[in-house]
Parts: structure tokens; C-alpha cells; sequence
């Protein structure tokens, strides 16, 4: 099973047995989906030999829990409060499970598409004779391995080249790609921002928590700053996050709600909303992508149809036209 599915699972059920009075051992034993069910037999385990709190053993399985996570259970701990910070992290994990739902489901049918045409295009070329079977069925297998390869060659590039920040760096500089970007990287900022202020942590250290989560490392240096200028008391979080905001936003609707989050008093709900309205925006953003991109490979088909028509023609009259 997915990781985040899990997490969704995991902190909705741990959320239940609480609320209905459930000790905390007999809720980390409880039928969780892997791999949750060894990892809380374990974490069980190591309270009753040790004596310590959940909070202090999540650490060890950094590869499991973030520091999110460690960060808003000990707070839950001290509050008395683990069944809403539960439910918050499972809102949370479910807001990361939609969004990556959206950019995968954006992708199929244009990738359906591009398959597609792998096929039609070498079949054109052997039904016109201009390729051997041989050639065809080597034409389609490069076709289909193609974008699976060059993602992956991608992917290891882009691992050497964002280790200083580069890559990241570049994204911000591209004007449709730096909009998409941003809100996408803001939404999960201002989301689990509110889940931080919401369980009673203070600003700078739920500014920092939150830019923990953006996945862009030029964007997360700069949220860093913004947790940074806060804690030094030189000004409020609104005056700092709104240095680093592009004047495209500036104006927006996320803009007029960070102003007065502060004033109402009620930050995590207005975090809540901004973190909304940028998820609202990159969604948009990515329906359009997802709707443009079928029609553009439309087109790049019927021009190679037309290109491979034009030759098998040209092939069959230039003859003629030499004698």
C-alpha cells in the first residue's frame, strides 16, 4: 500500500480508538495496513521496556515519520489533544494523497495518447512500405520506452543538479511553471501551517515546520526566512511571508486573506483558507495543462500522418517525374 494512503488510515483509526477511551498500547496494536501494524507493535513494545512517550520514539523511524508528525504528536501529548491532532494529520495526509492523485490522473490520457501514436505512426510506415516489420516493431518498442527512459535519466539528473538548489531554482524562473510551482508548494505550506498553529505551537516554529513540507528547495529556504524574521521579533508573519510573495500574487485573493489573518485573531483558520484557495489555483492550473496536452499531441500526430502521407506520395511519383 501507499505510504500516504497509509498514514491516512493509520492516523483516522488511531483518531477513533482514542476518541472511544482505547489506551494508547492497545491503540498502536490494533490491525493497522503495513507498515503500520509491525511498526506499532514495536513502537508498543518500546513504551512498556522503556517508559517513554510515542513522541520520543517516532524519531527513530525517520523514514517513516516526518518532523511534522513528531512535532504535532508531542504537542498532543501535552495537551491531552492526540485524537484532533490525529484527525488533522489524516486531513493532511488526505490533502497530499488528492493532489498527487491530480497530477497522476492529469497524465494518463495524454499518455494514453503518446502510446497510442507509437503505434498508428511505424504502422503507417510499414502499411506504405517506407519500413520493414523488423523496423516497426524496433520504431514502436524505442516509442514506448522513450518517455519512461528519458524520466528516469530525468530524475537522476535532476538529483545531481538540485543538490545545490539549481534545478529548483530554474522552476521559479519559468513564467507559467514558477505560478504552478509556487501555489502548489504554498498550498501544502499554509495547510500544514494551520495544523501547527492550530495545536498551539508558535509561529516561527510552525512557520518552520510547514516549510519543511514544500518539496522546492528555493521556495523552502525562503519560508525558512520567513520562520527566521518572525522569531527574531523584527516583524509579523504576514509582513514577512508578504517580502517573499511575487507581485502576481500580491493581489489575489491569497494576498488579501494573509493580510488579515492576523488581525481576526484566528490564524489557522485563515492559513486553512489560503491553503484552500492555492490548492483551488493549482488545480486550475493543472486541469488546463491536462486539457491542453491531448490536443497538442493531437496535432504533433496528424502533422506525422500527413508527413509519412507526403513522403509514401513523393516516393511513388518522383519516378515519373524524372523521366
Amino acid at each position: 500500500m501507499n505510504l500516504t494512503k497509509g498514514k491516512v488510515q493509520y492516523y483516522t483509526s488511531l483518531a477513533t480508538l482514542h476518541e472511544a477511551g482505547v489506551p494508547v498500547l492497545k491503540a498502536l496494536r490494533h490491525r493497522h495496513a503495513p507498515p503500520f501494524a509491525r511498526l506499532g507493535e514495536e513502537l508498543a513494545a518500546a513504551i512498556e521496556t522503556r517508559g517513554c512517550a510515542l513522541s520520543e520514539l517516532l524519531p527513530e523511524h525517520p523514514e517513516v515519520f516526518s518532523p511534522l508528525e513528531v512535532r504535532l504528536t508531542r504537542v498532543g501529548e501535552r495537551t491531552g489533544r492526540l485524537p484532533a491532532i490525529y484527525r488533522s494529520l489524516a486531513e493532511w495526509f488526505g490533502f497530499m494523497l488528492e493532489l498527487r492523485g491530480r497530477l497522476v490522473s492529469g497524465l494518463v490520457y495524454p499518455l494514453f495518447l503518446y502510446h497510442f501514436a507509437g503505434l498508428i505512426l511505424p504502422a503507417i510506415g510499414l502499411l506504405t512500405g517506407r519500413a520493414s516489420g523488423a523496423l516497426t516493431l524496433l520504431k514502436m518498442g524505442l516509442w514506448a520506452a522513450a518517455p519512461y527512459v528519458l524520466t528516469a535519466l530525468g530524475l537522476a539528473a535532476g538529483r545531481s543538479l538540485n543538490a545545490s538548489g539549481a534545478l529548483d531554482r530554474l522552476w521559479l524562473a519559468l513564467p507559467f511553471v514558477n505560478r504552478l510551482v509556487r501555489k502548489l508548494n504554498y498550498a501544502r505550506f499554509f495547510h500544514a501551517y494551520s495544523l501547527a498553529v492550530e495545536a498551539g505551537i508558535a509561529v516561527p516554529e510552525a512557520a518552520r515546520l510547514a516549510a519543511g513540507v514544500c518539496p522546492n528547495q528555493a521556495l523552502r529556504g525562503q519560508l525558512e526566512e520567513v520562520a527566521a524574521e518572525v522569531e527574531s521579533a523584527r516583524c509579523s508573519f504576514t509582513e514577512a511571508f508578504r517580502r517573499i510573495m511575487p507581485a502576481f500574487d500580491s493581489n489575489s485573493m491569497a494576498g488579501q486573506l494573509i493580510d488579515t489573518g492576523e488581525e481576526t485573531g484566528r490564524a489557522d483558520d485563515m492559513a486553512r483558507h489560503i491553503a484552500k484557495v492555492y490548492r483551488a489555483e493549482s488545480f486550475q492550473a493543472l486541469d488546463l495543462i491536462a486539457h491542453l496536452l491531448p490536443k497538442v499531441i493531437y496535432v504533433i500526430i496528424m502533422l506525422a500522418i500527413a508527413w509519412q502521407i507526403i513522403g509514401f506520395w513523393t516516393n511513388l511519383y518522383s519516378p515519373a517525374f524524372e523521366e
